[in-house]
């Protein structure tokens, strides 16, 4: 697509016969990034942009055409040779030929030349066109310009017919969001007012950010110069990488507002990539915390397969979502938690849901422990069991400072009573211990004292 963009000078940005301001900000956008690169552009449209949507937008118009020259063939002689007398024409069989009589001289093969002018666009980039066709009369009433011309197809109806030479049609729920996504993908230059721009139409595709159909009620919204969700992320732009902006436009696109005042998005692991979820959950903050009309947002995040990062923020000071959510072990407060769930994304995301309905409507602790199912049970006994893991390897690390450890203790057997037994004592007789074997001595039983002895 870069590549393509680059080696084009003259290019037409055509937009759908039916245009919604999602199109309007992805074309407008689009056009500034190619404009930056130095390229000649128009925007082509069967009918002009709304006026409404130029004023949320406001962006500098491009000079904008409702229909395609068509091709000339110019005819150029020479004078040099000589003047020219007169022009003629004929027609034989199925060719023209143009006949040429000079005022002196004469005209060689060499002196004519030819050449085609009008619809001189290298490059044609549809934005939001399932087909040729919904270009209406810009395409139907000349056609022949896009034949010959590359085409690059940008869409996200998974409808699309594929009929450019370059299609990239995406799976986002926005076209603004989709060409943010190919701008970072392409490493294409996106500033400031181009970032604005592109969530203006990120917002209004989702319908939960324009529950009515005024348009100018739209513009209170999406235009206010100060304290808008656009001009919160366009102030954040400077610190944010494109990759990080992707997600919070994914995150934006995802929303879902429910009647219970529940507003719920989800991102996959694909959407993931190049972005670190400690550095965005300030923007995310940022932007959540000035939603209006909610009582509870949650946000899912895939971070691995099957491995559920969610993050529930509550408006309701009498909501306690740390306590209705405290089957699965929450970080946070009465107000802001964060924990991790195994499963499908999907599934998590409508489990969460009924729990939250079911708060709203005032269910009960017993029924709500009843629908939590066996994959809550499950995360609680992988937390009790990743504690003791925590536990074994800290008392792991103490054990292996000490180079001798000490044995285990010897167990003892209980002392057991002897039964009493007579004693007779015996004394045995005592000699002197001798080189030579010396004759038993005859035991001594002294009767009276024994005389003193005497010195000499």
């Amino acid at each position: 697509m870069k590549d393509l963009i680059k080696s084009s000078k003259h290019i037409l940005i055509l937009l759908p016969e039916k245009v919604c301001l999602d199109t309007a900000a992805a074309a407008l956008s689009l056009a500034h990034i190619v404009s930056s690169e130095g390229k000649e552009l128009k925007i082509g449209s069967t009918f002009p942009i709304p006026q409404e949507f130029e004023k949320i937008l406001d962006f500098t118009p491009y000079e904008s055409i409702n229909s395609l020259q068509k091709r000339e063939v110019v005819l150029s002689i020479n004078k040099k040779k000589g003047e020219v007398k007169a022009v003629r024409w004929r027609e034989i069989d199925d060719q023209i030929q143009f006949i040429i009589t000079p005022e002196m001289g004469e005209f060689e093969f060499n002196d004519v030349d030819l050449e085609s002018v009008g619809g001189a666009f290298d490059l044609i980039i549809t934005i939001g066109c399932e087909k040729l066709s919904t270009a209406g009369s810009i395409y139907s009433s000349n056609p022949s310009p896009f034949f010959d011309t590359k085409i690059l197809n940008i869409d996200i109806n998974p409808a699309n017919a594929n009929f450019g030479s370059t299609n990239k049609v995406g799976s986002e729920s926005s076209l603004s969001a989709w060409v943010l996504k190919l701008a970072g993908e392409e490493d294409l230059t996106v500033d400031q007012r181009t970032i604005e721009t592109l969530f203006k139409g990120i917002f209004w595709s989702n319908e939960g950010f324009r529950k009515d159909s005024s348009l100018e009620k739209a513009v209170e919204k999406l235009a206010a110069s100060e304290g808008s969700l656009t001009s919160i992320v366009t102030q954040m732009s400077d610190t944010l990488t494109v990759a990080e902006l992707r997600y919070i436009a994914k995150m934006i696109s995802n929303m879902e507002v429910e009647t219970e005042g529940i507003i719920h998005t989800k991102i996959q692991n694909s959407d993931l990539q190049g972005v670190s979820l400690d550095r965005i959950i300030y923007p995310e903050v940022n932007i959540l915390s000035r939603l209006s009309d909610y009582t509870v947002v949650f946000v899912l995040t895939e971070y691995e397969r099957n491995k559920v990062l969610v993050r529930v923020y509550a408006r309701d000071e009498q909501k306690d979502v740390f306590k209705l959510f405290s089957d699965y072990t929450p970080f946070g407060n009465s107000r802001n938690i964060t924990f991790t769930v195994k499963g499908e994304l999907d599934s998590i995301e409508e489990k969460l849901l009924e729990r939250l309905r079911g708060a709203s409507t005032g269910e009960d602790d017993d029924s709500r422990q009843v629908s939590q199912g066996p994959n809550d049970k499950e995360v609680k006994k992988e937390n009790n069991t990743r504690k003791e893991i925590n536990k074994i390897e800290k008392d792991k690390e103490k054990t292996e400072t000490y180079k001798d450890p000490l044995p285990e203790a010897i167990e003892f057997p209980e002392p057991v009573e002897a039964p009493p037994v007579e004693f007779t004592p015996q004394i045995s007789p005592m000699s002197q211990p001798s080189p030579l074997p010396q004759p038993p001595i005859s035991p001594i039983y002294p009767t009276q004292p024994l005389p003193p002895v005497q010195m000499m």
